[in-house]
């Protein structure tokens, strides 16, 4: 096939999430040094009975939320790991798909991760 041929094939067109039944969660544990409170939220999903997923990629870790119609996926900012480059390439495109397919993105204050106000990169 020449380039700039290339189509987009549809293998789920009924992709939905389902944000009242997650079991699978997938915490970024990187963040756990600077930020307890994940530490925290990570021992009480274990408690739960969560299914852990972390497979160190947010893509495939977000691939298998929309596989399973369910799931959480954490990746918290911290200042020894700041993210801007990640929330701008993989976080805000992630975010988009997910509500897209009914599911929700919160920044932390229970609002969308696709409202942030970016200030800058780097």
């Amino acid at each position: 096939m020449a380039r700039g041929q290339e189509k987009w094939i549809v293998t789920n067109p009924n992709l939905t999430i389902k944000p009242d039944k997650a079991s699978l969660f997938s915490p970024g544990l990187r963040s756990c040094y600077d930020v307890p409170e994940l530490f925290e939220i990570f021992t009480e999903f274990c408690i739960d009975g969560k299914s852990i997923r972390h497979s160190g990629c947010m893509a495939l870790d977000i691939h298998q939320i929309f596989l399973k119609g369910q799931g959480v996926y954490v990746k918290l900012d911290s200042l020894s790991h700041p993210s801007t480059l990640h929330l701008i390439y993989e976080i805000l495109p992630m975010a988009f798909l997910i509500e897209k397919a009914g599911g929700k993105v919160d920044d932390g204050t229970g609002k969308s991760v696709l409202d942030m106000k970016i200030q800058g990169y780097g």
